[in-house]
């Protein structure tokens, strides 16, 4: 008898953190050709991003009996937060930024494999778990002051508060039993369970005040959150056997979305015009799964299962005071 086996398992957490402390007060300001110190802008950006390719390959031959066997798991927990801290206050002149960003790419290729004269078994799972959090965010009282209508190159000047998350995977599993005077039986799975939570927001009590007189729409306070799925899989299993061929291949893709951007209570803004926008977008969800057999007593099974729980929300929050005076 022979039996091959091969497992890869990634295991990763990380806090990606950018963010001006609670209580601080910050005026952004550059040194014009001159030297002389003039307004700027102040941003205020937190990145990350998680890149994977999982290969795992379990091949087995053999007289007699022959076993294969392959696994490739990953696990992603990520934290990515961009933010002003309580009561702080950020001003400048020719514009405000907090971002929040992550992407994550992951492909996975696991094959598995028995051969053998008799009994042939074999079995490929690949499973992606990810737990991500990705915020922007404005903090209980903070203060956002922007004094100029121009950025540096003579747009308009903005404050803009955004959290984006985007996430691509593509697997394919695959595998072969043959026993060539008896039995082949194996089985492929895929499976990508995923949690995200991406929120930007204006936390309670806080100001977002444009000062400048003027102010056209463009001048725009925007608050946006937004959400991507890319995922795209290929499970095949093909087994035989003279008296019996058993084949299974199952792709499953369960997801829970939440996707925010809000402003929360007693919440005030003056600005030219105001967005607060929250969007989920699942691009690509597709599952090609085929189960095949051949023997005397065949049995080919395939089975495709997508859950989704998305949650979006958009609003402003109650006893907010909201000016807008652009033209």
């Amino acid at each position: 008898g022979a039996l091959a086996g091969s497992a890869a398992e990634t295991i990763v957490s990380y806090t990606t953190d950018a963010h001006l402390g609670a209580h601080a007060t910050v005026h952004a300001s550059v040194l014009d050709d001159s030297g002389k110190l003039v307004g700027g802008s102040a941003q205020i950006n937190a990145k990350s991003s998680f890149e994977h390719v999982g290969e795992a390959a379990g091949l087995a031959g053999s007289g007699t009996v022959a076993i294969g066997l392959s696994n490739d798991t990953t696990y992603l927990t990520q934290d990515t937060r961009a933010y002003v801290g309580k009561e702080a206050w950020l001003s400048a002149d020719k514009g405000i930024a907090v971002h929040a960003e992550h992407t994550t790419d992951i492909t996975n290729a696991v094959v598995a494999g028995g051969f053998a004269g008799t009994v042939a078994v074999n079995g490929g799972v690949g499973v992606n778990k990810l737990r991500d959090t990705t915020l922007a965010f404005v903090d209980e009282g903070a203060k956002l002051w922007l004094h100029g209508t121009t950025d540096a190159s003579g747009k308009a000047a903005v404050i803009d508060i955004s959290a984006m998350d985007t996430t691509t995977i593509s697997s394919g599993n695959g595998g072969a039993a043959v026993g060539v005077s008896a039995v082949g039986a194996g089985a492929a799975v895929s499976v990508n369970n995923i949690v995200k939570d991406t929120q930007a927001y204006v936390g309670k009590g806080a100001l977002v005040y444009y000062s400048a007189p003027g102010l056209g729409k463009d001048n725009k306070a925007s608050l946006s959150a937004s959400n991507t799925e890319k995922i795209y899989g290929m499970v095949l299993q093909g087994s035989g056997g003279l008296y019996a061929g058993l084949a299974g291949a199952v792709n499953v893709n369960d997801l829970s979305i939440t996707t925010k951007a809000f402003t929360d209570t007693g919440v005030s803004i003056t600005s030219g015009s105001l967005a607060v926008e929250a969007t989920h977008n699942i691009d690509q969800l597709t599952g090609t799964v085929i189960g095949v057999s051949a023997g005397v007593g065949s049995i080919g099974a395939a089975v495709d299962v997508a859950t989704i729980d998305s949650q979006t929300n958009a609003y402003i929050g109650d006893s907010n005071t909201v000016q807008t005076t652009g033209t």
